[in-house]
């Protein structure tokens, strides 16, 4: 068994010796919290290792992305398949295979410029690591659009702006180095059983361990050049047994591997990543031209909504054409509170002003919602995926939190085992988020995984 039962350590009060308790998080259980569901393998490894990954953000507009994935066993060569989607619907716009020999990396540059019809590329900078498909001579590929193979809607621009996940398929015995069983870029088809054998003896399979990790950089090429890195989120125990199932590569066609493929199905993976809240710390003083962001992805609404017969604590369903929510765009949006307070506490909800609404309850209709603070402020990044701006009615530095249990209460939540009597039921929306944050114009900035908070109920 891969699993490992996640024990945070209790908080013992200086004076008072009284124990903190807390609940489950991110499908691991606390040593005074509740029984995990029944079942339940995959989990949310703070460790950052796991044999699936989400990077919930990359952006190619006049930005670079860089990214690098790493392979930590020195026993087990891993093949993985790696999928890039647009940030408002979630559709395919990049799918292939890399075929990660024992220890090793591989790394890619996502790059694009300001021409509204040109895609995003990807350009793989580490080319010792086989791929399928072949990336050819130029080690490159661009994203598709509607005219080169993707969903109608999927303008070049649009490319330029999403997320990704990176999902093991299988593994095999291996060696690091020069005796590598994986070597070139048709042998990882081969392994994998997408391209006949030539003249190659496949290798064995068998499940990959939970030893995949990776991060994400993005500089920014627009103002001052910062860097914004993070590292991706790892499920671990994805897979417990047996290889992923695998159907080649096929854009538009959502092709196994997919986060569905959990050895616990959507239901499991929404579960692990179920938040009651998330939260931001934000600074824009103008003594120091301080800017800050919030991203919001939902990484997992498009498979959620589009499966049938699950638990859905989403808004909405697709609609055939793969390019809108049905019935409307706004029905399908997801309502949130936020809450704004400042340095000095204070809790500015009477006099605090939201764009475009007046009201603290906004809407996140997108796959990955791009959010600013301050009303007159432009993004940190380069985005078409905006979605409102916090206004900051005097309040430049402080934090705000975002609640996703507050609308729709009888739907936001996942129960397991998807029963009429589930033993756990985990409450709020599946989500990951980033805080972005620059000074200086741009010269100095950060990004950060945000802080949150889990709502585990169980009978």
């Amino acid at each position: 068994m891969k699993k490992l039962t996640g024990i945070l350590v209790a908080l013992i009060a200086a004076l008072g010796f009284s124990v903190a308790q807390a609940a489950q998080i991110d499908g691991m259980q606390t040593n005074s919290g509740p029984n995990l569901p029944t079942g339940l393998n995959v989990y949310v490894n703070p460790g950052d290792l796991g044999d699936a990954l989400i990077a919930g953000y990359y952006n190619a507009r006049n930005a670079f992305t860089f990214i690098r994935l790493v392979n930590t066993s020195t026993t087990r060569g891993i093949a993985v398949k790696v999928r890039f989607r647009e940030g408002k619907y979630s559709n395919e716009v990049l799918d292939f295979y890399v075929c990660l020999s024992a220890g090793d990396q591989w790394s890619a540059w996502v790059w694009g410029d300001d021409d509204d019809n040109t895609p995003a590329h990807v350009v793989v900078w580490d080319d010792d690591t086989p791929t399928y498909p072949d990336f050819g001579p130029d080690n490159a590929e661009d994203m598709a659009y509607s005219a080169t193979g993707a969903a109608d809607c999927v303008t070049a621009d649009m490319t330029k702006e999403g997320y990704f996940t990176v999902i093991a398929v299988s593994s095999w015995a291996d060696t690091p180095g020069d005796n590598k069983v994986v070597a070139e870029d048709n042998e990882c088809g081969e392994t994998l059983g997408l391209t006949d054998a030539d003249g190659f003896t496949a290798p064995a399979l068998a499940d990959a361990p939970n030893t995949l990790t990776g991060s994400v950089v993005i500089y920014d090429l627009v103002d001052g050049a910062a860097a914004y890195g993070y590292n991706m989120t790892a499920l671990a125990d994805f897979r417990p047994d047996g290889t992923a199932p695998i159907s080649g590569v096929g854009l538009g066609l959502d092709d196994p591997p997919l986060l569905s493929n959990s050895g616990d199905g959507i239901d499991g993976v929404n579960y692990v990543l179920t938040k009651a809240n998330l939260i931001a710390m934000y600074d824009i003083e103008n003594t120091f031209s301080g800017q800050s962001d919030v991203i919001i992805t939902f990484p997992t609404k498009r498979r959620t909504i589009g499966m049938g017969g699950v638990q859905n604590p989403f808004s909405g369903s697709i609609d055939t054409d793969e390019c809108s929510w049905v019935s409307t765009d706004d029905a399908s949006c997801e309502q949130i509170a936020v809450t704004l307070w400042d340095d000095a506490e204070h809790h500015p909800t009477e006099t605090h002003g939201f764009s475009p609404s007046k009201t603290p309850v906004l809407k996140l209709c997108n796959e990955v919602n791009y959010i600013t603070m301050g009303e007159s402020g432009t993004s940190i990044l380069n985005t078409d995926l905006l979605q409102f701006k916090l206004g900051e009615g005097g309040y430049d530095i402080g934090w705000v939190n975002f609640d996703f249990t507050q609308h729709n209460t009888a739907n936001r939540q996942i129960g397991l085992p998807s029963a009429a009597t589930p033993d756990a039921v985990a409450h709020g929306l599946p989500v990951i988020g980033y805080e972005l944050g620059s000074f200086v114009q741009g010269y100095y900035g950060h990004m950060l995984p945000l802080r949150y908070t889990s709502d585990i109920t169980t009978p």
